[in-house]
């Protein structure tokens, strides 16, 4: 995927324009498929298929749980014959979400340093880096951990399809602890040059008081969204970084927290 700072305009429109497609068709399609998983899949545990439905430690001991499945050939069919059909579309999911997070990736390594200042290109940055975080946020609220590292322990027995295995199996295994909030955004490792510009481009457009940049329309509640998806992304000043969080907080946040402080003092 080659920098914006050598698109055309109209080249540049279009590429922000297919990240927002593919961005919301893999939304959808989280959501779609997260509602027809299997009670089996939820709580293997009470399955029939139990032998079956594995987490990410068939990885460490294939040889083990393949010997074992051995003997439960009739078990296997009906499982798969049962379950196939929506195994190839969480299959058809994952590799649409792999490819959407690596090219991206690889697009914020390449540009992270590019450009100073503020531009209809640093916007589309912006919005960019946005997409990629609903992505992440969906899938860590529909495709719990445990979940998905079932799923795909599914697909990978079933297919010789092996595009995309090693940052599947990094990227889809469950939290250690399931308190972590928004691992994946750390698993990503998304370059953190460019998240900083990203941050810095919305402080940009605070202090300057202005929202219109030709051809994308920035209005306030979608500067808000942004500079809270930059900080998901940005951890350690979200967590560590008390006065840069306090201006933050000055700038976009007053509003917004002391309403729902008087709405909720009014209640009681």
């Amino acid at each position: 995927m080659f920098g914006l700072s050598t698109m055309t305009s109209a080249a540049s429109e279009s590429f922000l324009t297919n990240v927002r497609e593919e961005a919301n068709c893999i939304l959808a399609e989280i959501v779609r498929l997260a509602g027809f998983i299997p009670q089996d899949f939820l709580d293997p545990s009470s399955s029939k298929y139990k032998l079956l439905i594995l987490d990410f430690n068939y990885f460490t001991r294939t040889v083990h749980y393949e010997k074992v499945i051995e003997e439960s050939e009739e078990l296997q069919d009906s499982f798969y014959n049962a379950y196939g059909d929506l195994i190839t579309r969480f299959s058809a999911l994952f590799q649409a979400f792999a490819n959407f997070l690596c090219s991206l990736k690889d697009y914020c390594d390449q540009v992270g340093n590019d450009r100073v200042g503020i531009s209809y290109l640093d916007l589309m940055d912006v919005d960019i880096l946005f997409h990629i975080g609903m992505v992440l946020m969906y899938i860590e609220n529909f495709l719990p951990g445990p979940i998905r590292e079932r799923i795909y322990v599914a697909i990978y027995r079933n297919s010789d399809e092996r595009r995309n295995v090693e940052f599947l199996a990094d990227f889809l295994r469950m939290h250690p602890t399931s308190s972590e909030p928004s691992y994946l955004f750390d698993r990503l490792k998304l370059s953190e040059s460019f998240v900083e510009k990203c941050l810095s481009c919305c402080e940009t457009i605070h202090r300057e008081g202005t929202n219109d940049f030709g051809k994308l329309y920035v209005d306030r509640s979608t500067l808000i969204k942004w500079v809270f998806m930059c900080l998901v992304f940005k951890s350690s000043t979200l967590k560590n970084d008390t006065i840069k969080m306090r201006q933050i907080v000055e700038d976009f946040f007053r509003d917004e927290w002391v309403g729902v402080f008087a709405l909720t003092s009014f209640q009681f």
